[in-house]
């Protein structure tokens, strides 16, 4: 039988995707014993033919059928090939108060923040009131569409949405489409995609002479007296002075005058500490501190501490400590840097917290996985809480997460680790600088700089000075 006669079977394979139809493999076999109502001639008008037989009238490749029939054969051969729909944009979130946001925030380092601000004016730009808008989530949207090969259109690919953040004293509006709204007076927080929420800022004009919690912020125009005992789960403003009182927040603590601790004070922040001065105090920083002056106080900072004067006590910083004057004559200072001890157990409570946490997220998860109790409509809020309960773990893992890397990030620091001192450095002070430390022998005029050498203390930059 002549080339030109020769018959053959034509097939196609059209493999199953999502979306359906968006290519097909053609086959053409030559045949010995030729059916002319089954069988082809091979060229390009019988292919096309048989392809629109066959529904196939979109994406067919002229190149594939250019080389099939000079191959005069065909055996697995894409020949059509239709236009995937692409995925649109994501969805995303809007803030709708930053500006209250960035306001708060840079309070804490404002330094015309003093007993005579106006604080009632600091304390209303501050907040938002009750359904004041927060957040606004715009929709994911679709990409361009697509067509299969049979010549349909296929509809762009949503784009990929966020779940709801896990929510504080803040909810869905009932006016607004995908905008939450505040619940209470307070300062918005939005830490996102994770929590959205308003933390409760509460405003005291007066001394506080009895002990408080506060499940948000406190802003004290005035001072803190002796034997209080004061927890915020956020931020602690004073505009006065504390005394022998305890104060612990979760974030940071802001005192403009100072602590006259007395030997029993107490002032621990998760976060940052700024104040003007301490005296017989314990203070704990879970990041950086600032002061003025710190008088026979017990000091430690899991970053870097900035004083301007220190006499007496010990002052820890895990990283870096800047000190105007370290000292005075005929007092013992201690200024230590890079020690592990209080970071390493620091790390070990997070460890502890998240597996907690972690173990709690797969008891609720086996929980929502049993069918029994997913079907039973008498469990729809009890679904929602443990729904809004597995988001809040999972934050409050992100946030110990966030606290390890953070103190991972200490320790790989700690062969960085030094002491500096701007301006004088007196007789008596210890300097201590990861295992090894140095009782100062004479009177140092500044700028100093203390590292850990290979064995022991180094001064970088040494200015003696007959005092």
């Amino acid at each position: 039988m002549s080339a030109d006669s020769q018959y053959f079977q034509f097939g196609l394979l059209i493999p199953q995707t999502t979306p359906a139809d968006m290519h097909a493999f053609f086959y053409a076999l030559p045949v010995s014993e030729p059916d002319p109502e089954n069988h082809y001639l091979l060229s390009r008008e019988n292919i096309l033919s048989y392809l629109k037989e066959n529904k196939i009238v979109f994406g067919i490749l002229e190149t594939a059928i250019e080389q099939i029939l000079s191959q005069q054969e065909a055996r697995h051969h894409l020949i059509a090939y239709g236009i995937y729909p692409l995925e649109g944009s994501p969805s995303y979130f809007e803030s709708l108060v930053s500006s209250q946001e960035n306001y708060y925030e840079a309070l804490f380092f404002d330094e015309t923040m003093t007993a005579q601000t106006d604080w009632n004016t600091c304390f209303n730009q501050s907040v938002v009131l009750p359904n004041t808008p927060l957040l606004k989530k715009h929709l994911p949207c679709r990409g361009a569409p697509g067509r299969n090969i049979k010549g349909e259109i296929i509809l762009g690919r949503l784009g990929s949405d966020l779940p709801s953040p896990y929510l504080t004293n803040a909810a869905l509006s009932s006016l607004q489409a995908n905008v939450w709204v505040a619940k209470l007076k307070g300062v918005p927080r939005l830490e996102l995609p994770f929590r959205l929420g308003v933390e409760r800022l509460s405003l005291l004009e007066r001394d506080l002479d009895s002990s408080e919690y506060f499940k948000g912020s406190v802003w004290i125009h005035g001072n803190v007296l002796d034997y209080v005992r004061i927890r915020a789960e956020g931020d602690i403003f004073v505009s006065g002075t504390v005394d022998a009182a305890v104060l612990i927040a979760g974030r940071r603590i802001w005192i403009g005058q100072g602590v006259k601790g007395k030997e029993s004070a107490v002032i621990k922040a998760g976060s940052d500490i700024l104040l003007g001065f301490a005296e017989n105090t314990t203070l704990e920083a879970g990041n950086n501190l600032y002061a003025d002056s710190l008088n026979h106080c017990y000091t430690v900072v899991f970053k870097a501490a900035s004083i301007q004067q220190v006499v007496g006590g010990e002052t820890l910083a895990a990283n870096t400590l800047n000190v105007g004057i370290a000292g005075t004559l005929g007092v013992e200072s201690v200024l230590a840097c890079g020690q592990l001890d209080y970071v390493s157990s620091k790390k070990l409570d997070f460890e502890q917290k998240i597996e907690a946490l972690t173990l709690q997220i797969e008891a609720i998860k086996s929980k929502l996985s049993d069918k029994a109790f997913l079907l039973n409509p008498q469990n729809n809020i009890l679904k929602m809480h443990y729904q809004q309960r597995i988001l809040f773990s999972a934050y409050q893992v992100k946030l110990f997460k966030d606290q390890m890397h953070g103190l991972t990030d200490i320790e790989k620091k700690i062969h960085n680790a030094s002491i500096f001192i701007e301006t004088a450095l007196y007789v008596g002070t210890l300097i201590r600088i990861k295992e090894f430390e140095q009782i100062q022998e004479k009177y140092l005029k500044g700028p100093l700089a203390f590292i850990a050498g290979r064995y022991g203390v180094i001064n970088q930059h040494e200015k003696v000075s007959q005092e």
